[in-house]
């Protein structure tokens, strides 16, 4: 590097390698360092702008579009990607454009048909749906083509047909989608349980009890539970609170200070959690705070909402006793049917099979029992149906466990909508509305087996 310090490929390189030890901030400057050294080449630039999005440097990543846009306008993958921030950010019909010209580009491209389909709503006859059919047609009768491709349309074709009430053919669609996705995972559900016993032996326990290091700067909020159980509303409604910002779905805990703790005891977690000592438990602390803190570096409270901490709720209590932890539940048919009709880019198993959901469901709902019992006290309960339906007694009970005091804001989210990147990002820019509760019913007829697995 100091040899070859404006090296274009060498600068590129370390950005890489920076990205896979998780270094956002590195990648950032190295990228910065090599775009301009690099006009003729799309992918840094693109790369770019991507990490501006993940890292909430909104006009910088707007920025990057723009220029990505004007110097390589025949670059479909730049234009599907500048859609996918635009909806992120709530500029729904410019991300529409953004779609078409994806498709103008290339139109046999599946994923901005699902993505186009997922805004807008279809009736008999639509232009999109039409193209849809022929083109999964067409997909399916060449034994060679991606079965990629052909999950992204029945999805979009699912979401269609639910459009216009067809419920058993959206249905049908769907099950063909999750039986392709479900094909690209390699693992079940039910590898996961020996995992979950490990924890619940390694809390069982007495477990060291620390000072709350670091509570007098930063109070991280925990929303955990479920996909597709509301965290991202209750995440945007809490972070419109002048006191409150979020971090998005961060993956620190599980992540970084697990492999911090291996790294320490020389053993997988959970297993080395009783080698831990004190000041080893304060430096995971101080480094999560830390981590957490680059985020919004004067904010006091600061949301970590990634739904699979639920399994770290015991981890999270023993290094940051001063933690706020929510656990967000919902109806679990409605999460199901959520699950199931809505497409995750990660090949995990519970996304795509109702059984798999079923275990995971049950396996989660078990664990949450038994961090109630072993953490008495410790936990928030919300639930969607309440948040919904009498919003702000759920919020103001939130508020009340951070010492914060009611903000109108709070129910006004809509109105200063943040850079949503989950699936909700559509539902959290308008306002609350109850038609979600009950729409899992018209699909009961579907469901009877996960229902009878779930009661």
């Amino acid at each position: 590097m100091t040899e070859q310090p404006q090296n274009p490929h060498v600068l590129y390189a370390l950005a890489q390698i920076a990205l896979k030890f998780n270094a956002l901030n590195d990648a950032i400057t190295l990228l910065e360092k090599c775009v301009p050294l690099m006009p003729e080449h799309s992918e840094p630039l693109l790369q770019l702008a991507e990490l501006y999005q993940l890292d909430h440097k909104l006009n910088d990543a707007d920025r990057c579009f723009q220029e990505l846009l004007s110097r390589f306008p025949k670059l479909c993958k730049a234009h599907f990607m500048y859609a996918g921030f635009l909806k992120s950010i709530g500029n729904k019909d410019l991300s529409e454009t953004e779609l078409k010209n994806t498709l103008k580009l290339d139109p046999k491209h599946s994923a901005a048909m699902l993505a186009l389909s997922e805004m807008t709503v279809m009736k008999k006859g639509d232009p999109l749906l039409i193209q849809m059919e022929q083109l999964l047609e067409e997909l399916t009768a060449n034994g060679k083509s991606s079965k990629i491709s052909q999950m992204h349309l029945h999805y979009a074709l699912g979401k269609g047909a639910d459009d216009q009430g067809e419920f058993q053919q959206a249905f049908v669609h769907w099950t063909k989608a999750n039986s392709i996705q479900l094909s690209h995972c390699d693992f079940r559900v039910s590898q996961m349980m020996p995992f979950y016993d490990q924890l619940r032996l390694a809390f069982d326990s007495d477990n060291k009890v620390v000072d709350s290091f670091g509570a007098d700067k930063l109070t991280p909020i925990f929303i955990v539970g479920m996909p597709r159980s509301g965290s991202t509303l209750l995440e945007q409604m809490l972070s419109n609170h002048s006191k409150i910002e979020s971090a998005g779905e961060v993956n620190y805990i599980g992540g970084n200070v697990v492999a911090q703790i291996q790294q320490l005891t020389g053993k997988p977690y959970p297993l080395g959690l009783e080698l831990l000592n004190k000041e080893q438990i304060k430096m995971l602390s101080v480094s999560y705070l830390n981590l957490l803190q680059k985020h919004h570096s004067n904010a006091n409270y600061i949301i970590d909402k990634l739904p699979a901490n639920f399994q770290s709720i015991g981890l999270i209590k023993m290094i940051l006793p001063h933690a706020i932890i929510i656990n967000l539940s919902r109806n679990p048919l409605a999460i199901g049917l959520s699950i199931f009709r809505n497409y995750f880019a990660e090949n995990e198993p519970y996304f795509c099979d109702l059984k798999e959901y079923s275990e995971y469901y049950l396996a989660y709902r078990d664990l949450i029992q038994y961090w109630h019992k072993t953490l008495p006290g410790q936990l928030i309960t919300v639930t969607y149906e309440n948040l919904v339906l009498e919003p702000k007694p759920q919020i103001e009970h939130v508020l009340d466990c951070c010492n914060l005091s009611w903000e109108n804001a709070c129910l006004e989210y809509y109105q200063n909508p943040k850079q949503v990147l989950t699936l909700s990002a559509a539902q959290v820019q308008q306002p609350l509305y109850e038609t979600s509760l009950d729409y899992w019913k018209k699909y009961t007829p579907f469901l009877s087996d996960i229902e009878n697995k779930l009661k």
